[in-house]
């Protein structure tokens, strides 16, 4: 996945870019917080090239890493939710009562599951895993622009 972006600063070793929000980001919240006033978000990336305010990067995410991060966001609840919900069923058949057990468990699944994806995504933060590269963009002097 690629994006362009802006150079608005930098901090502990990373650049931070904006970026115009797109339908790829999905608003997933990762690399901040979604605000209908504010179409664009700062991301941290990891610098390849010199940089400096205001120059114009390509932001790249790895393929997959963008698979393991759809991955993580969208299928793993599902499947936390799924097996706890077949775990509950088996469950309340025994006891006679498989509706309600199912539908606890389901939500206990799920939740569990957007646990371990918070505590994923906090590690990963401090390990740095995940984050884009940001390369500068060089535009020929010669290029027409109109």
């Amino acid at each position: 996945m690629k994006e362009t972006g802006k150079v608005v600063g930098f901090r502990n070793g990373l650049v931070e870019v904006e970026v115009r929000r797109t339908e790829q980001c999905g608003r997933c919240g990762r690399c901040g917080h979604f605000s209908l006033a504010n179409p664009t978000l700062i991301v941290e990336a990891r610098p390849a090239g010199t940089m400096k305010v205001g120059d114009v990067v390509e932001l790249e995410l790895r393929d997959r890493d963008f698979l393991t991060l759809s991955f993580l966001m969208y299928i793993m609840p599902l499947l936390g939710a799924g097996a706890a919900g077949l775990a509950g069923y088996g469950l309340g058949t025994l006891l006679e009562s498989p509706g309600f057990l199912t539908g606890l468990f389901a939500l206990l699944g799920l939740a569990f599951s957007f646990g371990a994806v918070v505590a994923i995504d906090r590690k990963s933060r401090r390990e740095g895993r995940f984050l884009p590269v940001a390369r500068p963009l060089v535009f020929s002097e010669e290029r027409d622009l109109a």
